[in-house]
């Protein structure tokens, strides 16, 4: 855990200095390498990433064109004076002259995460290492999971990730993934359990035979719902023959999803009676609409005549089947309530008397 508080002290330190200030130190530091035309050709925002910034693909163009001296001029003028400010450098090999344009045009990536300055890449290589290290020993056996272990590897994991987003830092992700892999694979070194492969497939086989015939012969089920029952059975099966535990918590875990859906049905089936528009209501409502204004029925046809597709012609055919409501999906309401208000279905010209 110390790493990531290095890590998050020294990078705070870092950002807590204004960007000009430290543009002017690193330019103070190395005046004759302040500035160079072949590497600031660009402006504007992420101009690093785009032009003259890529130690892969800048400086051999450079050394082919204008010779050594120019090169080292230009290795000198990334390393010592963007490196160290705050929008740092392109990760080499990934400015838009590499496979960044792909990155950021095609996925959506931002440049941000494609560069680098010093802070970032210290306290990178500060986690990688780490993590390194801890995943090694994960994956030859030699670490299990214990209290000191869990926050060495999934706690200080989660933080690193959290702190890689926040801070748009690549180098430090790669850290947090290799800490949470550590910790991964620490719970499989204390948690292995040695089956049987014929107890294994023939618990699967059997549960799986038996929640497809239960559900195609006994429930009467289609055969989609039978196949996605005996998925369920043979899961529950393979769990009960590594451990009953896992196997009762997963049969658990389906009675539980079946209760929620059959909540969410008698819910839905409450709502779906009380949005209902009954037939006799409606005629009874258009029917006043039609004596308070008797002209209204004749100006309703006139336009469903010009506009065979307008709403008015729910007050002339009545209210149809499609307008009343569906059952829902699963924990989920869907319901089609009637749609098509009065004041929709009238002539514009009778809107306003309304």
């Amino acid at each position: 855990m110390e790493t990531i508080l290095y890590t998050s002290l020294g990078h705070h330190v870092y950002q807590s200095i204004p960007a000009n200030t430290l543009r002017g130190m690193v330019d103070s530091a190395f005046p004759r390498l302040s500035t160079l035309p072949i590497a600031d050709a660009a402006a504007g925002r992420h101009h690093r990433f785009k032009v003259g910034h890529d130690l892969l693909f800048d400086l051999p163009s450079t050394y082919s064109d204008f010779g050594f001296k120019t090169t080292a001029k230009h290795l000198g003028h990334i390393v010592l004076t963007d490196f160290p400010t705050r929008d740092g450098i392109p990760i080499p090999g990934l400015s838009s002259k590499g496979a960044g344009e792909y990155l950021v045009r095609e996925l959506g990536i931002s440049p941000k995460w494609l560069s680098v300055n010093v802070s970032e890449s210290f306290f990178g290589y500060l986690t990688v290492t780490e993590g390194y290290g801890d995943l090694i020993h994960a994956l030859s056996g030699d670490l299990k999971m214990s209290t000191s272990v869990f926050f060495d590897t999934f706690m200080e994991g989660s933080f690193e990730i959290w702190a890689a987003f926040w801070w748009k830092n690549p180098i430090l992700l790669i850290g947090g993934v290799e800490n949470i892999l550590a910790g991964v694979a620490a719970v499989w070194n204390s948690c292995v359990i040695s089956i049987d492969p014929v107890t294994f497939l023939s618990s699967v086989i059997t549960s799986s035979v038996i929640g497809y015939s239960l559900s195609y012969y006994g429930s009467r089920a289609g055969l989609p719902q039978s196949i996605r029952n005996a998925f369920r059975g043979s899961v529950v099966g393979g769990l009960f023959a590594v451990a009953p535990a896992l196997g009762f918590g997963a049969l658990g875990g389906f009675f539980l999803y079946r209760a929620g859906s059959r909540l969410a049905e008698m819910q839905t089936e409450k709502d779906s009676y009380l949005l209902n528009v009954s037939i006799e209501s409606f005629n009874r409502y258009r029917d006043a609409i039609f004596q308070e204004f008797s002209d209204l029925r004749h100006l309703l046809e006139l336009e469903l005549s010009v506009f065979p597709d307008h709403p008015a012609h729910v007050l002339i055919a009545g209210l149809p089947d499609q307008l009343k409501s569906s059952p829902a999906r699963i924990l989920n309401h869907d319901l089609n309530p009637f749609k098509v208000s009065a004041p929709q279905c009238l002539p514009v010209s009778l809107k306003h008397e309304l």
